[in-house]
This record gives structure tokens, C-alpha cells and sequence, in this order.
């Protein structure tokens, strides 16, 4: 544009040269040499516009030019989070797109005795705390939020349009909040429920628990286990309760305010979840001593070898592990998904919450790219790659119900994530947890009544509110 304007005022130039140049001889060099000046100062500018374009471009980047590196930990160690092509090569691949001068170093570990909790406090006992990091839901949340080494984000999301219209729902998921402040948000969200062998179920998988009575006789008679359960895992234990109380709480408040004091763990409700669980191991729900079975090596492999009808806890992460393992249209066409079975009268309850979380640290020397960083981890391209591994459901399942996925069955659990209230589904205190575990255990065993094991419940929760 600019080049067109100075060509025609070089021209108009001429032009009054030649028709007030009275007295005056214009020759033909004397136009071109005008023409060719207007020519060059025309170069000069556009010369001058690009290195200023390029002057530009090396100093718009927010974060500068200096090269700057970030620290990553999480506990996530499956494939879809940490392989070639996983979730967070491609969080640390694309923003270094957009950041050329930021590397993003990151370092996994299982959640394991010995393993990325203990890392952690070291490393925070150390002053070293990474940048970012994962922080598992409950108590260590707790703890890691009191210790004052979690940056409080609840404004910078809140304020945030876009970063909350990218989270939908789960932002307002229990796991993230700690006395109505948020401190991490998820990477993935995830639903727990039973995964079955359609044609071991001919009737479909029961929604009820006489339902499941009636067909667990059937499958013992051909042989079959009912349902693989890890007696040596407490989630197995304190998930099925947690998921049959709230079937029967329509608050999904009340082990909550036990926990808390509230409410006395002899309850009705209580004892109707833990008579429950006592029945179903009476009624051969579970595989014969299933009370020192692992949940991989024994209730996965049970399943996997179709030795087990179906598999409970059944996160949507198992469906990159069954096709690894099957053939993709057994995925589709013969493995089904299920919430646990209701207590009679009563509907089943979905269980869920984060599956991966991140969080910063509030002392980081690169606080702000941290934050922004943690943007981009709930951005529509960084959840497709998690909709895509299914290494667990992204958390604004609602941008993903006009897509493809992988399998069916895990459109269904993204569906469901976007439409269905998830209840939270951990016990807050350790003490509390393992004592639900140990009680539970024995009355599966027969070794305690509900109530008994209630009472015994009771009195820890008594120490610990008393400590």
C-alpha cells in the first residue's frame, strides 16, 4: 500500500513537472530519475518496516528471551500421560512452541511406599519444591494446602472466562476445593464403576443387588467368578461403601459429616452399606479368597483371562490396558461398563472425581509461567490428546460430545462425566480410611457384625477429633 502511494506522488510529481514546467525543458531522464527516487525511498521504508517487524518478534514474547526451565512432577505413570505422543510430551512440545526460550523438565514416579510422596516432602523439606506438581486428592491435599506450599488459584480460574469455560463442571468438583478455596486443578477426572463380559451377563449387568444374588448363584454353578476383588486394596472396601451409602444419601453428605463428628457412624444407612458388603461376599459375589488377592496381578488378570465375570474398580484408563491386550472390537462389542449394584429399593450412585491434578508452587521464582503453563494443561489441545490416549476423561467432557473416540464405550464415560454428578469417593483421614478398610475386612470374613465394626470405627474417629 505504502510502495502504490508513493509511486502515484512520484508521478504527480512529474506530471506538475510537466504541465507548470513553463520556460523549463523535462526531459525523459529527468522523469525516470524521479521515478526511480521515489523507487528507493519506497525500498528504504519497507526495509526499515521489516527489521522493525523483526525487532518486534524477538521481544513480544511474554516471558522474554532468556532460556528458562520449569519442573514438573506428577504421579501419573501410564501411557497416556508419559509416553511418546502422551499428555504432558505434548504440554511441554507445544508450549515450547509458543515459548521457545521455556523447557518444560518433568519427573514420575508412582504413588508407592518410598515413591513420589516421599519425593515430594523431600524435595519441599529441601526448598526445592518443583514448579509445578501433582497432589493426590484427601488428605495429603490437605496437608500439602496447610503447609502453605500450594499457590491459592481460586481468583486466577474464577476470573478467568476462558479457563473456566475450558473445566465446565469439574472445576466445582469436590476433590479441588479446601475450605472453599481451589489450589489444583485436574488433568484428567475419572469415573469408578465394573466392567463386565457382555455375554457372561446375558440379562445385562445388575442394577440391583438381588439382581446380582440371582445371577452370582448362576455364575458359580458354570464355574465362574462373579465379580474379581482385591481384598488386599482398601479402595475396593471403602469405594463399594462409599458408593452404596450414597445411593441411600440423597445429600452425599453424611460420611462426611461423620468424619467430622456429625453424625454417629451407627447409623441405619452405615449399617445397611455394611450389611451389604458382608452379604456379598455370603452370597459368592467375590472369588473365593479374594481377601489376600492384589488388584492387578489377581482381580485384573482374573478378568483379563475371563476367570472373573466382571472387575470392580474399573477406572476408563483399563480400556488402553484391555487393547494392548484384546482385539479392539471386544472393546466395542463385548465389554461393558456398570455402576455398582443399588441396595434394593434404591439407585446406583457414580463415583468419581480428579485422576490427575497439578498445582504450583506459591515461592516459585517463575510463578507467572507456571500459572500459564497450568492454563495450557486445561486448554481444548491438551485435552484432546487425553480424549484421544484415554488415559483418563478430559475435564471439559462437554467439548468432546461431538467427537469420535477411540472406543464407544469410552464416549458413554465421557457422556456420562458431562451429564452425571459425580459423589466423591475417598475418606479425608488416613486413620479413619484404614480403620473403614480393617472393619469392612471383617465383616466380609464374619468375623464382626456391621454394627461391631461401626462401634470400632466410631472410636477412631473419636481419637483422631480428640488429637
Amino acid at each position: 500500500m505504502k510502495k502504490a502511494l508513493i509511486l502515484i506522488i512520484a508521478l504527480i510529481l512529474v506530471s506538475s513537472v510537466i504541465l507548470t514546467g513553463t520556460g523549463c525543458k523535462t526531459t525523459t531522464s529527468d522523469i525516470e530519475s524521479t521515478i526511480t527516487e521515489a523507487v528507493t525511498a519506497e525500498a528504504e521504508v519497507t526495509e526499515t518496516e521489516k527489521t522493525e517487524a523483526e525487532a518486534s518478534e524477538t521481544t513480544e514474547d511474554i516471558w522474554g528471551t532468556d532460556p528458562i526451565s520449569i519442573d514438573l512432577w506428577t504421579w501419573q505413570t501410564n501411557p497416556g500421560y508419559i509416553g511418546e505422543d502422551g499428555f504432558y510430551d505434548y504440554i511441554a512440545t507445544e508450549y515450547n512452541k509458543l515459548h521457545p526460550n521455556i523447557t518444560i523438565n518433568w519427573q514420575f514416579s508412582e504413588i508407592t511406599s518410598g515413591g513420589y510422596v516421599e519425593a515430594l516432602k523431600a524435595a519441599i523439606a529441601g526448598n526445592e519444591t518443583p514448579d509445578m506438581f501433582g497432589v493426590h486428592p484427601g488428605a495429603m491435599y490437605y496437608e500439602f494446602v496447610d503447609s502453605g506450599v500450594m499457590y491459592d488459584i481460586t481468583d486466577v480460574v474464577n476470573n478467568d472466562t476462558e479457563w473456566s469455560s475450558w473445566l465446565g463442571t469439574s472445576k466445582d468438583l469436590v476433590d479441588f476445593w479446601y475450605n472453599d478455596r481451589m489450589y489444583m486443578v485436574p488433568q484428567g477426572v475419572g469415573i469408578r464403576g465394573i466392567y463386565y463380559w457382555k455375554e457372561m451377563w446375558p440379562n445385562g449387568f445388575p442394577t440391583t443387588q438381588s439382581e446380582l444374588y440371582k445371577e452370582a448363584a448362576r455364575l458359580n454353578g458354570e464355574g465362574l467368578i462373579p465379580m474379581a476383588f482385591a481384598g488386599t486394596l482398601y479402595v475396593e472396601y471403602t469405594e463399594a461403601f462409599i458408593a452404596l451409602v450414597g445411593q441411600m444419601d440423597p445429600e452425599k453428605t453424611m460420611i462426611e459429616k461423620a468424619e467430622a463428628g456429625e453424625i454417629k457412624w451407627v447409623n441405619d444407612t452405615f449399617l445397611k452399606a455394611c450389611d451389604t458388603i458382608g452379604e456379598m461376599a455370603k452370597q459368592g459375589v467375590f472369588p473365593e479368597g479374594f481377601v489376600s488377592w492384589q488388584y492387578a496381578e489377581d482381580a485384573l488378570e482374573s478378568f483379563m483371562t475371563k476367570k472373573s465375570a466382571s472387575f470392580w474398580i474399573g477406572g476408563q484408563w483399563w480400556m488402553s490396558e484391555f487393547a494392548a491386550k484384546l482385539e479392539s472390537d471386544l472393546i466395542e462389542d463385548n465389554i461393558g461398563w456398570a455402576f455398582f449394584p443399588a441396595v434394593d429399593g434404591y439407585e446406583p450412585c457414580a463415583l468419581g472425581g480428579g485422576a490427575a491434578t497439578m498445582a504450583v508452587d506459591p515461592e516459585g521464582e517463575n510463578l507467572e509461567i507456571a500459572l500459564d503453563i497450568l492454563k495450557f494443561t486445561n486448554s481444548p489441545g491438551a485435552q484432546e490428546v487425553m480424549f484421544n490416549t484415554m488415559a483418563d476423561i478430559p475435564p471439559g467432557g462437554h467439548l468432546f460430545m461431538d467427537k469420535e473416540p477411540p472406543y464407544p464405550l469410552f464416549g458413554l464415560l465421557t457422556e456420562l462425566r458431562s451429564t452425571t454428578d459425580l459423589q466423591k469417593y475417598w475418606i479425608d483421614d488416613p486413620d479413619i480410611q484404614d480403620a473403614l478398610y480393617n472393619e469392612l475386612l471383617k465383616v466380609s470374613l464374619g468375623e464382626k457384625t456391621s454394627e461391631e465394626a461401626l462401634n470400632a470405627i466410631q472410636a477412631v474417629t473419636d481419637e483422631v477429633l480428640n488429637k
